[in-house]
């Protein structure tokens, strides 16, 4: 990408109002919600590509998902049912096009994809092979199992460990090594006047590799030109060609996801339009005081004595029935994505990509995993804005899946002059409700490649043991993909390993025999070399305390700082 292009970023969770430009954080209309809820269930169904254009099978869809053309039971749709089923089939027709052509598959939305056939059995096995010969077999004594995890989550490669941290760990500039210096939020493009103070770190960054991407024989091939943090290439360097090689047949799939999101995201129902009518009002907002407002705040309906009740819940009643009649017919978009531009990672050249490697494992004693929290990857440190995951491995293991949220903005901040009655009838969000939206959950099966943004919350949910007698475990390879456009986030091309064993390691190998640290003759060698290392108990020290930096108190669930924790406020509910 040419220095004078101009540099646009994507889409993050890393700020409060998110992104609104790109639509991503826009609340959807409830007939939107409804669509993707009932197409991303037939679209989890087997062979459904070719069961659509069906007449019967159709009938039998219908009729089956007739109770899920709401979102809730009190949350019906704007639109007839007829109508709402015709735009369901228009799509899958353009989500079986769109998988034909592509490869992948489409989750709850575009932003979310997998492929089944990425990568072959032949390279799965070779894999599997590999990294248990090269990380898990091993003594039980040097295994690293992840704090607070009951020894059930192995990690294998993790940024955690070795991280580099502010004011400490050396860092390579144009002439000479330099103390890492913390960045400041000027120093972050966008984000200088509303990022969320929890999202920035004074401390710690993870560090990513450098991932050369090229074009090669219609494909793609990655070249993995800094070291992977945790992963070293001298023990371990028939390792990477694999792991690029997985990196490479998810670069199609992150096209697609960057092109989704460098573009405006598509709203399969605009917002009707609806005009405020003082008559309809009147009373309304004379009556509602600030007085019954602190009331209502406090305990709702059960503050307010039976007159107040009935004529609020009249005015609610007549508001609403307004509301049903003033709104012009909401329209659905075209079912396809239109794309204004498209990306390509090859046009970036050199990307940053953070490398995770872990294994769940369950036993006949500890036959459950509980599942994990919702949560974004990293901090603005690293800028995350896409994930990949590869499930390369999984054995007696019953069904597993990986959710997905997005945070919305108030139905206040679109346009709607309105109060919760408009929130309630149009987008089917109530007074208190999270400004949180699910957009649904895909199964992580063996050799699925998935692909989705950063900008959206994941949480993996608790799965279990198939056959309790025996033991069975779920392994996966995890690529954190940095901005493109990023500037400000270290990688490994410019700072020197940490790891003393590591250290020793090369210099035994330079000097044909052991090195010991300790001789006089090695003395300035140790203090030159040795100082920004850390030994491994050190490293997981500071793994600790970043990883209590990293988690979240619960008195911040509530706190609005960030665009997870915020809460829709309106009059009356």
């Amino acid at each position: 990408m040419s220095s004078d292009q101009e540099i646009e970023h994507f889409p993050h969770p890393f700020y409060r109002a998110l992104s609104e430009e790109k639509n991503v954080c826009y609340p959807r209309v409830i007939d939107d919600l409804i669509v993707q809820k009932v197409s991303c269930m037939i679209r989890a169904k087997p062979d459904w590509t070719t069961k659509y254009n069906n007449g019967e099978t159709k009938k039998n869809w219908i009729a089956e998902m007739e109770g899920q053309l709401k979102i809730e039971p009190d949350y019906s749709p704007l639109h007839s049912a007829d109508t709402i089923w015709k735009f369901i089939f228009e799509e899958l027709e353009w989500y079986d096009k769109w998988g034909q052509e592509t490869g992948f598959t489409m989750g709850p939305n575009e932003n979310v994809l997998f492929s089944d056939c990425a990568l072959d059995g032949d390279f799965r096995e070779s894999l599997k092979k590999l990294v248990y010969e090269k990380l898990e077999d091993v003594p039980e004594d040097s295994k690293d199992w992840r704090p607070r995890s009951d020894n059930q989550v192995l990690d294998l490669i993790h940024p955690s460990l070795y991280p580099l941290q502010y004011g400490k760990t050396k860092v390579m500039t144009e002439k000479r090594f330099e103390v890492s210096k913390m960045i400041v939020t000027k120093d972050i493009p966008k984000y200088t006047h509303c990022l969320a103070k929890d999202y920035l770190s004074e401390d710690y960054q993870w560090l990513p590799s450098i991932f050369h991407v090229s074009k090669k024989d219609g494909g793609y091939d990655v070249d993995i030109q800094s070291y992977i943090n945790n992963l070293d290439p001298m023990k371990y360097g028939n390792l990477y060609p694999l792991i690029s090689s997985v990196f490479a047949k998810a670069v199609p799939g992150l096209n697609l996801l960057l092109t989704y999101l460098s573009n405006l995201e598509r709203l399969r129902a605009e917002y009707p339009r609806y005009t405020y009518d003082p008559e309809v009002n009147y009373g309304y907002d004379d009556y509602w005081t600030d007085e019954i407002q602190r009331s209502w705040n406090c305990s709702g309906c059960e503050s307010l004595d039976t007159e107040e009740n009935d004529r609020i819940h009249d005015l609610y009643e007549r508001r609403e029935d307004y509301i049903d009649k003033s709104m012009f017919p909401l329209e659905f978009n075209t079912p396809a994505c239109v794309v204004e531009k498209e990306l390509d990672l090859a046009d970036f050249g050199h990307l940053k990509v953070i490398t995770k490697l872990s294994n769940i494992h369950l036993t006949p004693e500890n036959p459950s995993y509980p599942g994990g929290p919702w949560q974004v990857e990293g901090k603005i440190n690293e800028d995350i804005v896409a994930i990949v995951f590869y499930y390369y491995d999984s054995k007696n293991i019953g069904d597993s899946k990986v959710s997905l949220r997005n945070a919305t903005i108030s139905p206040y901040m679109t346009g709607f002059d309105g109060d919760e009655v408009i929130a309630r009838r149009v987008f089917g969000i109530r007074n208190g409700d999270r400004l949180a939206r699910f957009l649904g959950s895909v199964d992580c099966i063996e050799n699925r490649l998935l692909i989705f943004p950063n900008v959206y919350q994941h949480r993996v949910e608790p799965f279990e043991l198939v056959d309790k007698t025996k033991p069975g475990h779920r392994k996966i390879l995890c690529f954190l993909l940095v901005d493109p456009n990023n500037q400000h986030t270290v990688a490994t091309d410019k700072v020197p390993s940490q790891q003393q064993n590591q250290l020793a390691d090369a210099i035994t190998s330079s000097l044909g025999k052991p090195w010991n640290r300790t001789p006089t003759e090695n003395s300035d060698l140790t203090e030159s070399e040795f100082h920004y290392t850390m030994s491994q108990n050190e490293a997981k020290e500071v793994r600790e305390k970043m990883m209590k930096e990293r988690t979240p108190e619960k008195k911040d669930e509530r706190s609005g700082s960030t665009a997870y924790t915020s809460f829709f406020s309106a009059k009356i509910c």
